[in-house]
């Protein structure tokens, strides 16, 4: 037994490590990008589009850093999703209660699960309304009634052989419409499976890899010989004796692969083809916040307006070393290009400072009375003063200036506003320069610098849930702070509106995110100078301003 259990772990620390070692592919470019959505046809502007529903449904995450991470793959696509004019998305996690199933025009499937008697039986009356279903990479995995589950979704894997790594992806069927204007051929890095339960005949395959079936992953330590066969990575499924459609990806492993426009475009066609959409009708999202290759530039007048290289390496990386991967800050290494901000019309997007890698993670942001950019660190001390250019003066540059005196002693802030002639700071982060609280600056000499710093009074909360942001309260004569569940209220409030009550009112167990105060997630009204305070409301959870 003690031989067993050894070399059980032996093999999947050599799967894991396999699965590991794969490296990111290069961006696809731009250029490439855009020739295969020029030949989309074009929609009709005219035309009203058909309100849709779309049901993301995601599970807990299985897997190491990058891989499997269902949950941020259902926030990430709920937002993307809800950019599209016409689309409502829900999501159920980790399986839909009946109720939601209501008005569904599409299900996505992106977990783990076992697809037993009853899901099964809520996918057969989903698909006997004619809803269409979409399943990502391990959602195609079934531990019992194989057979069933494929007369559902065309084909069913029974965990068997896998491998990871770069695979080449051809089309056998080029001039399907889901596949409009894609290469025949094109390479990933993800992982493909293999064999299948079920009847081939009965799907239509749109993509497919040449493996070594008997040299797969989980045959690392036991290689067969190197037979060669082609496997299906993409089909598309309609059940028979009812109008149904089902789309299915195998790709999926590595969330890369998700931010690859091309897999991102046959996934946006294979949704709205298995909810009797246009397959083009999305589109416009396989570019959306994507980083990529030979991206043109903006001129050379333009080019001096973005003043650092861009970030490769996040500080906050080194912060978070330590955390779980769901407390680690969720923006972009690598910042959106101005080309891919949507506007309303007559608006325009242009990135005019890029954060430098030593610069840390920009948490407040404030508007000083000359139009002039304040910006404070969440983990750094200093405060950025950032002067745009004039709007259509391309000749411009951005002007960024990191301001000295007091202000290089304040920062690690979640909150910052300019108002009454100073600048107010929420200190909300330990250090070992500022104390955490509320802090005033003011220019006394009138040489455009902070040179003098007031603590109007402490706060002994501190992280991102600690004080957060300040604004001129509506009487214009005062302010409004907010602190968010971890932070204490604040020492001498001489007026509290809420009625004051004894111990802790608990809503949640003890623990992480539980309470920990009698009043928290609190409003606090105050004067310029800090004094006055006035508890306005409390009972919230961690809003900012």
């Amino acid at each position: 037994m003690k031989t067993v259990l050894l070399a059980l772990i032996a093999g999947i620390l050599s799967t894991y490590a396999c699965a590991a070692a794969a490296e990111a592919p290069p961006p696809r470019s731009r250029a490439e990008v855009e020739a295969v959505l020029a030949q989309a046809p074009r929609p009709d502007a005219k035309a009203p589009l058909r309100p849709l529903h779309v049901l993301l449904v995601a599970g807990p995450k299985d897997h190491g850093p990058g891989e499997h991470d269902y949950p941020a793959w259902q926030r990430q696509w709920a937002a993307l999703l809800a950019k599209a004019p016409g689309v409502r998305v829900s999501t159920a996690f980790p399986w839909p209660e009946p109720e939601q199933w209501e008005g569904v025009d599409l299900a996505v499937f992106y977990l783990k699960t076992r697809w037993d008697a009853q899901q099964l039986a809520a996918i057969q009356r989903h698909q006997a309304r004619g809803g269409g279903v979409a399943t990502i990479h391990w959602a195609i995995g079934c531990d019992q009634e194989w057979e069933n589950h494929a007369r559902h979704f065309g084909l069913s894997y029974k965990s068997a052989s896998y491998r990871h790594g770069l695979t080449e992806l051809r089309l056998p069927k080029p001039d399907h419409p889901l596949l409009l204007g894609l290469p025949g051929l094109m390479r990933f890095v993800d992982e493909p499976y293999w064999p299948f339960i079920g009847d081939r005949s009965r799907i239509s395959v749109l993509a497919t890899s040449d493996e070594k079936i008997n040299q797969g992953d989980d045959r690392r330590r036991n290689p067969g010989d190197g037979t060669v066969e082609t496997v299906p990575v993409f089909w598309t499924y309609e059940p028979p004796g009812i109008d149904a459609r089902v789309f299915v990806s195998i790709f999926g492993h590595y969330m890369w692969t998700f931010d690859d426009p091309f897999f991102r475009l046959m996934l946006l066609r294979g949704m709205c083809w298995a909810a009797k959409e246009i397959p083009y009708r999305l589109d416009q999202l396989a570019l959306e916040g994507l980083n990529l290759a030979g991206i043109p530039s903006l001129g050379p007048a333009a080019a001096g307006r973005i003043i650092t290289p861009p970030v490769v390496e996040s500080v906050d990386d080194t912060v978070y070393a330590n955390r779980p991967y769901w407390y680690k800050p969720g923006h972009p290494l690598n910042p959106a290009e101005s080309s891919s901000i949507k506007t309303l019309p007559g608006f325009k997007a242009d990135r005019i400072f890029t954060v430098p890698a030593d610069g840390g993670s920009l948490t407040a942001l404030a508007v000083d009375p000359r139009g002039r950019l304040l910006a404070a660190a969440q983990h750094h001390a200093g405060i950025y003063r950032i002067t745009p250019p004039a709007i259509g003066d391309a000749d411009a540059e951005t002007k960024i200036e990191k301001l000295g005196g007091a202000a290089a002693r304040v920062g690690w802030s979640h909150g910052l506003l300019h108002a009454f002639d100073s600048l107010y700071v929420t200190v909300a982060e330990g250090n070992n320069s500022a104390t955490r609280g509320l802090h005033r600056l003011r220019d006394t000499d009138g040489d455009d610098q902070f040179d003098q710093s007031e603590l109007l009074f402490e706060l002994k909360g501190g992280g991102e849930h600690g004080p957060h942001n300040l604004v001129v309260s509506p009487d214009g004569k005062s302010l409004h702070l907010m602190g968010g569940n971890g932070t204490p209220l604040a020492a001498r409030v001489s007026l509290r509106r809420p009625v004051a009550t004894k111990g802790t009112d608990r809503l949640m167990p003890r623990g992480f995110e539980s309470a920990k105060y009698s009043v928290e997630g609190w409003v606090l009204r105050f004067d310029p100078d800090g004094g006055g305070r006035e508890l306005i409301a409390s009972g919230l959870r961690n809003s900012y301003d």
